[in-house]
């Protein structure tokens, strides 16, 4: 099959958007007839010496290219290296020296080829600034790509696990690129967003390696991946990890289970089970940022310039970073099943006691502390009746709260969660969730709401919500962040004739609400 235009990508996308691999199983017919159906426009923003820009950016239209210039080939835009592989940098002639020199080398190249067709007669683009640089509201549908463990372990497959054909390292003895087995890195390792003459961007290097591979495959009659921008940064559902947990991932010789200790750390050790967090995420960049290093040859006790300043104990801590373990363990509370209850904690991150969870000093000890019993003694201690709540009983019904059916619920979500069914050990934690400032100790005998909730407005405590206030809140709040349909107030406590309800009000005027 030829090198055409149609299987080239014209690389004008913004920095940071980068092109990696599609389904390698896919054919390509079925992107190049998406490609041609819609007009995908791509913004021309690799123009950084360029900022700030006088005119509005140039929207660039790839497909209408491809067919215009279907006879002339990639080759039209896109200059090649030695070996015949197109180098995914535009225009042909770039420079830039100068401001001046970078823009002249875009209306060089782009009008100049216009007039030159115009004089052949042939269909042409505009050659006047207003054409180009026009204001025009299209949606934004190119997406960063991403590099999964699924489309790895393809491209292994693909590639009869020769893993030299992506990761190398420069020898500057032989000026070439080798492959050394148990060093591969990201690629973003070496080539990160802005390039120099030795070594390109992420960006290009990422677009000349796999671009080129795609459409050598597929001139040679091969199943491969996108070689169109569609194909990698088009709108597509991202693959979820629950999706790839039985996806192999990559082997580095890398071991099931590392016991981390510092010697000049006063907690003790942790016994991290890096298998168990290799199927909780979809990339081992989650973690391993550009490198697939441990942590701590970056991150050091007090910190250092390759691990940009961050220690080690802020790289496993911090609650605002989801690389750290506490950030990513306190991102997942936000999940529907556990944001009903951690969204009203008083404090929804990590407490002091969850430190030993991780800290427990040895392999050993870990398994000793164990996971969750299926067996409840909390549940089983608990009386089924419902809860009446009546105190404030009026226009309806008292609410009849199913205390036992709840807590046998969250019970069951904490057992068949692994982040929950390891730091929910103590089954008490399911009452902090609604007995928000209540101690565990108290647990037979919690106060009850009104203890701290007041059935009237207190003025001397506005952050405070009064009775009625609290139970709304607490309630509803858990079912809107749990996602649990929405409830009226029927749902939860029937509504009264008038003539109760007249009653009621005189039973409260007479001082003799009930107080349950």
């Amino acid at each position: 099959m030829k090198k055409t235009l149609f299987a080239c990508l014209f690389i004008v996308a913004g920095a940071g958007v980068i092109l990696l691999f599609g389904e390698i199983t896919e054919l390509h017919s079925g992107v190049k007839k998406l490609e041609r159906s819609v007009e995908y426009s791509v913004v021309i923003s690799d123009v950084a010496p360029l900022k700030e820009l006088e005119e509005v950016p140039v929207r660039f239209y790839h497909d209408k290219h491809v067919s215009a210039l279907e006879e002339e080939g990639c080759g039209a835009c896109h200059r090649q290296d030695s070996n015949k592989n197109f180098l995914f940098t535009y225009p042909r002639e770039r420079v830039e020296t100068s401001r001046r020199a970078l823009m002249d080398s875009y209306h060089d190249s782009c009008i100049g080829c216009h007039d030159a067709r115009l004089a052949e007669e042939k269909s042409s683009g505009p050659v006047a600034c207003g054409e180009c640089h026009a204001p025009k509201r299209e949606k934004e549908w190119m997406q960063p790509a991403g590099f999964d463990h699924l489309l790895h372990y393809k491209h292994e497959a693909g590639m009869n696990h020769e893993c030299g054909v992506c990761h190398h390292d420069y020898n500057e003895k032989e000026k070439q690129l080798v492959y050394q087995e148990g060093t591969e890195s990201s690629c973003r390792d070496c080539h990160r967003d802005i390039g120099d003459p030795e070594m390109p961007s992420f960006r290009d290097a990422a677009h000349s390696g796999c671009v080129n591979c795609h459409m050598n495959k597929e001139e040679a009659g091969e199943k491969t991946g996108p070689t169109a921008c569609i194909g990698c940064h088009g709108e597509k559902e991202r693959r979820t990890i629950e999706a790839l947990v039985d996806v192999p991932r990559p082997d580095r010789n890398q071991p099931e289970t590392i016991f981390m200790h510092s010697d000049d750390a006063s907690m003790p050790g942790v016994s991290f089970n890096h298998k168990i967090h290799e199927n909780s995420t979809n990339t081992c960049r989650t973690c391993h940022h550009e490198t697939l290093n441990s942590c701590d040859q970056c991150h050091t006790s007090q910190g250092s310039i390759e691990g940009g300043g961050v220690t080690l104990v802020d790289a496993f801590h911090k609650k605002t970073s989801l690389k750290s373990c506490v950030g990513c363990h306190d991102s997942m509370k936000e999940e529907a099943l556990c944001a009903g209850c951690h969204s009203s904690m008083k404090d929804a991150s990590m407490s002091e006691n969850s430190c030993s969870t991780c800290h427990a000093g040895s392999q050993e000890r870990a398994n000793i502390a164990g996971n969750m019993s299926r067996q409840s003694d909390l549940l089983a201690a608990m009386p089924d009746d419902d809860i009446v709540i009546n105190v404030l009983e009026d226009r309806y019904e008292p609410s009849k709260f199913p205390h036992s059916m709840v807590i046998g619920k969250l019970l069951d979500i904490s057992r068949d969660n692994r982040l929950a069914n390891t730091f929910h050990k103590d089954e008490l934690t399911m009452c902090e969730g609604c007995h928000h400032y209540s101690s565990p100790e108290h647990a037979d005998q919690p106060p009850l709401c009104r203890s701290c909730h007041t059935i009237d407005f207190n003025p001397e405590d506005l952050g405070k919500p009064r009775l009625l206030a609290s139970y709304h809140l607490q309630c509803m709040g858990c079912h809107e962040k749990m996602r649990i349909d929405a409830v009226d107030c029927t749902s939860c406590h029937s509504e009264k004739g008038d003539d109760m309800v007249a009653s009621q009000k005189t039973r409260v005027t007479e001082g003799k609400r009930d107080s349950q």
